[in-house]
């Protein structure tokens, strides 16, 4: 058991033999077992110790009770240890017990005592041979190294001032008789006379130096002998500097003085007869006398103790004194008695050394104190508004890279750094808060505001609303602090959620209802357009009175029934946000006859007085959506005669007109049954009336008023109602549109009023995928003498262009597989240019500016509404019979130029049909990048065009052939794709004349 014990210890005999070791000193030693066995404490002891360990084991073995001293051993591997040995006989007198301990130990403990009382010294302690055995914190901070690179070195390789040095060993060589080392600086007087002291100079590795005061004293055994040195290094760099910098302020406070505003004092030390520290003025500046309300002259002499009595300055000349005793100068800020400087509560106070006396500065600050008590109650008042706000503040150092944060709910603070905020926002809005942040710091938004998910202490997530700004920034105009609050929101935010949801559940039940209604009303419209146009049709068959009077109730009803429709179909955009209007140019004042002219009759047949009156100031031309603003005037002005039995119905349109655009007035007065008020605001919901009975008395939906009202909204106006029960109403409405250029201005063309006879037979293709509307449109279309073929769909509408010539095609844009408007891509992307040329006409449910512009973006010419009116079909077909019936426009002038020859016709058609893809092609390829030959090519084409009187081709190739080497690339590649459609369509209409001729000779 004693073997393993941690202490170092063995039990020996006489002459130094082992007889028990135990295990921490075999460690020590770096001895086996086996070595041991045989070994002997002197074998371990360095050469130069071993008389003196045999001497302390003759006196243990002579009887002494406690024999000590301090030994040097070898280890195994050949390192030298300092160890304190202390040694006790064993009671049967043969052995003795041998206790060790580390040198570099013992000394620490030794020590110890006085490195607790060195609290902001330095402390070294070296032993007998000058090796570094103790370095604590205050010596490393002086000399600038760490303990661990000079521990075990000698006291030599210190840094120190050479010259100090060699002066200190001059002056201990005189001294002591001997020539003396370094470390004999540091130990020979301690040694000799029992301490010493002494200043040092220690140059830094960094440039600096350190001033130090050292006291040194022998480390001594219990017999008496030294075994080392400590030394206790005050450091008085600072007190040096301060003196140093006193003497400059002094020589520099001389000059200052008249320029500063501070009170300044300049004083040398003068004690009174009890020899009390006292001192006397002998200079003062004008902030002084301006100070003291005293002048120069009554200052100069008096000593400080007189300026408030003894008792008051007391506690001054103290500090005074200290300054003057130490060197450290005095800065504090004082509180002092009104009557002493009426007006003065607060003053800064310092003073410092110099010379012989003492400089003291003083500076009214009460203007400044009074100013942080109200920074301190404002900090205070933002901490309560903070607190009954449950708002955080934060503070982002960017220099720092910190982020303080304080609750003004519990006053609880805490520091993030940069990374760990980053971490505390959730991923998924990181970098809208990073934007945020860039954003403000670089001038882009006013202040930094951000809605984001910050980490909550248990893991989760809350929703935070953050706003600040940047209260710093560099010379560069770099930011370098920002502040601001941060609030929790997640209330707020899980409310907005419940009524997104409530709104999306409100929205879907709306499209489901828009859905069912346009589904509906399309099913009904179907049915309708059969019988509108079989009415219209045998309208035109001139039948008997009678049976043309039920024919005309018959439309009547069937029209009233498709306006139903057509106003659910509205409101169902209306409530879906899609209805959107279709500005163009337009003539108001033909809108509003034409509008007037159609409710007329309806007013007559009521017996009620019908005017409308167009203020003269009225502009002619203007640009909107003439169709809705017609829309919003039969609403309002059928309503007043729908509700007037007898009177009058007035229709006014007034303007103001500034510059290019005018505000339009419109108001409807009637003398009807008018409006109670309060059923007002009723009258634009929809499906609302008046009341019951007006709904039972004069029929309607009730949608009238809620579409004009959303139009008037759509054009920016609304419309405004004064009406009274009995004596009538006034629906009244302001819009402003832009006048029309005179650019801008159509041309108008009167339809047809009925169906005539085609002055130019046309093959037409219906495309139309419902049978009724098949049979009215093509019962149309014959009635007027043309040709029609009838398909169902896409695919076929395409094959039969592609199949057969047409001059025109009606498609319908919603057939099964392949639509309308697809199929009239397709034809637009055929190879066959006589089938891209061929024109296509939409038919639509409802011709909206949405419609009208897929149509043209899909390549079609125009488009119908179903049901299709005789009158809007006739004015396409004479568009289409307007044009020339082939690319030729006069064969007579052809055949004049061959002289009637038909076989050298057919030769140069011929000649042209060959020639046309050869000229095609080097059109195609010199377009790019060879203008010239290019232009070559175009003046052919023009040659060919004029010999056939091809006017289409003939204009396109000289224009071709005037620009080609101005216009861009892309431009000349655009005009010779439409030179060679031409130069086709002219081939086309060449080989199909060469075919008449050809029949016509056999």
């Amino acid at each position: 058991m004693l073997e393993d014990s941690d202490e170092k210890f063995a039990a020996v005999d006489a002459d130094g033999r082992i007889l028990v070791c135990s295990r921490a000193l075999r460690e020590t030693l770096g001895w086996s077992e086996e070595h041991v066995a045989t070994a002997s404490l002197l074998a371990a002891v360095a050469p130069d110790y071993r008389d003196k360990v045999r001497g302390l084991l003759s006196r243990v073995f002579a009887g002494e009770a406690d024999v000590r001293g301090h030994t040097q051993v070898i280890t195994q591997d050949g390192r030298r240890l300092e160890l304190y040995m202390r040694l006790h006989r064993i009671r049967d007198g043969k052995s003795a017990w041998v206790a060790m301990q580390c040198e570099m130990a013992r000394v620490h403990g030794q020590i110890g005592g006085i490195l607790a009382t060195a609290t902001g010294v330095g402390l070294i302690a070296v032993d007998i041979a000058g090796r570094i055995v103790r370095f604590n914190r205050g010596a490393e901070r002086i000399y600038g190294v760490a303990a661990e690179d000079v521990l075990g070195r000698h006291f030599d390789t210190l840094p120190s001032d050479p010259d100090e040095v060699e002066e200190r060993i001059r002056e201990l060589s005189q001294e002591f008789g001997r020539p003396a080392t370094k470390l004999d600086t540091y130990t020979l007087r301690a040694r000799e006379y029992g301490s010493d002291d002494h200043s040092s100079t220690i140059p830094r590795a960094d440039g600096t130096r350190a001033y130090v005061e050292v006291v040194t004293s022998p480390l001594r055994e219990a017999t008496g002998e030294v075994i080392g040195y400590v030394g206790i290094l005050r450091d008085v760099t600072a007190s040096r500097v301060a003196q140093a910098e006193h003497e400059r302020l002094a020589n520099r406070l001389r000059g200052a003085l008249l320029a500063s505003t501070d009170s300044i004092v300049v004083t040398e030390r003068v004690d009174d007869e009890d020899g009390r520290f006292d001192l006397v003025i002998v200079e003062v500046n004008p902030g002084t006398t301006r100070l003291m309300n005293r002048p120069r002259e009554k200052l100069i002499g008096m000593r400080v103790s007189e300026f408030a009595g003894a008792r008051r300055m007391s506690a001054f000349l103290a500090k005074y004194e200290r300054v003057f005793a130490t060197g450290e100068a005095l800065d504090e800020d004082i509180r002092i008695d009104s009557e002493v400087l009426p007006g003065v509560e607060w003053l800064r106070h310092q003073a410092v050394r110099i010379g012989g006396g003492v400089a003291i500065t003083t500076r009214d600050i009460t203007k400044r104190k009074r100013s942080e008590v109200q920074l301190r109650n404002s900090e205070q008042r933002l901490n309560m508004a903070l607190e009954a706000a449950g708002d955080e503040l934060w503070d982002w150092d960017l220099a720092a890279g910190t982020v303080f944060f304080t609750r003004g709910r519990d006053n609880a603070s805490h520091t993030y750094s940069e990374a760990e905020l980053a971490h505390a926002v959730h991923p998924d809005d990181r970098e809208a808060f990073h934007e945020a942040v860039r954003k403000h710091m670089s001038g882009e938004a006013p202040t930094f505001h951000c809605e984001y998910r910050a980490r909550t202490a248990k893991g989760g997530h809350r929703w935070v609303l953050g706003r600040g700004r940047v209260v710093a920034r560099d010379g560069a105009g770099r930011a370098l602090r920002l502040m601001g609050t941060q609030t929790d929101i997640s209330a707020r935010r899980r409310q907005e959620d419940a009524l997104r949801q409530a709104v999306r559940a409100a929205e879907a039940a709306s499209r489901a209802k828009s859905e069912f209604l346009a589904h509906v009303s399309h099913e009904i419209r179907t049915p309708m357009n059969g019988i509108l146009g079989m009415v219209e049709l045998a309208l035109l068959d001139d039948p008997p009175p009678p049976a043309r009077e039920r024919l005309r109730v018959i439309q009547d009803s069937a029209r009233s029934l498709l306006a139903i429709i057509n106003d659910l179909l509205d409101v169902t955009k209306i409530e879906a946000g899609k209805l959107a209007l279709a500005p163009v140019p337009f003539d108001l004042h033909a809108t509003m006859q034409r509008t007037i002219d159609a409710l007329r009759p309806r007013a007559e047949e009521q017996g009620l007085r019908f005017a409308a009156a167009l203020a003269p100031a009225v502009p002619r031309w203007l640009v909107g959506d003439p169709d809705r603003l017609r829309q919003v005037l039969v609403n309002l002005i059928g309503n007043a005669i729908k509700f007037t039995a007898h009177g009058e119905v007035q229709v006014e349109v007034g303007a103001q007109v500034a510059g290019e655009r005018a505000r339009l007035r419109f108001a409807v007065r009637d003398t009807g049954i008018g409006i109670a008020p309060e059923r007002l605001s009723a009258i634009f919901v929809p499906f609302e009336q008046g009341d019951a009975s007006t709904t039972r008395r004069f029929g309607g939906t009730g949608l009238g008023l809620t579409i004009a009202d959303r139009l008037v909204r759509l054009m920016g106006g609304a419309i405004a109602v004064d009406s009274k029960v009995g004596v009538g109403s006034v629906f009244s409405f302001e819009v402003e549109l832009p006048c029309a250029r005179e650019t801008q201005r159509p041309e108008s063309r009167a339809p047809p009023a009925k169906l005539s006879r085609a002055t130019r037979r046309l093959r037409v293709l219906l495309a139309e995928d419902h049978p009724i509307n098949q049979l009215v449109a093509a019962e149309m279309l014959r009635g007027a003498g043309h040709e029609v073929a009838v398909v169902h769909d896409g695919h076929a509408a395409l094959a039969a262009v592609a199949s057969t010539r047409f001059d025109l095609v009606l498609m319908d844009v919603q057939m099964p597989g392949m639509d309308g408007w697809e199929a009239a891509a397709a034809i637009r992307k055929h190879p066959d240019t006589r089938v891209r040329a061929v024109p296509i006409v939409a038919m639509t449910a409802r011709a909206t500016e949405s419609d009208r512009l897929h149509s043209l973006e899909r390549g079609m010419d125009g488009f119908l509404t179903k049901p299709v009116q005789i009158a809007d079909l006739q004015a396409v077909l004479a568009t289409i019979g307007e044009r020339p019936n082939g690319a030729v426009e006069d064969w007579d002038a052809v055949s004049a130029r061959v002289a009637g020859s038909r076989a050298t016709l057919l030769r140069m058609i011929e000649m042209a049909r060959e020639e046309a893809p050869k000229l095609a092609e080097v059109l195609r390829s010199s377009a790019p990048s060879d203008p010239e030959v290019m232009r070559q090519a175009a003046h052919r084409a023009a040659g060919t065009a004029a010999m056939f009187s091809a006017g289409e081709l003939l204009g396109l190739a000289r224009e071709l052939e005037s620009v080609a080497t101005q216009v861009s690339e892309s431009e000349r590649i655009a005009r010779v794709e439409r030179l060679i459609d031409a130069m086709f369509r002219l081939t086309d209409d060449l080989v199909a004349h060469g075919r008449e001729l050809a029949a016509q000779t056999s």
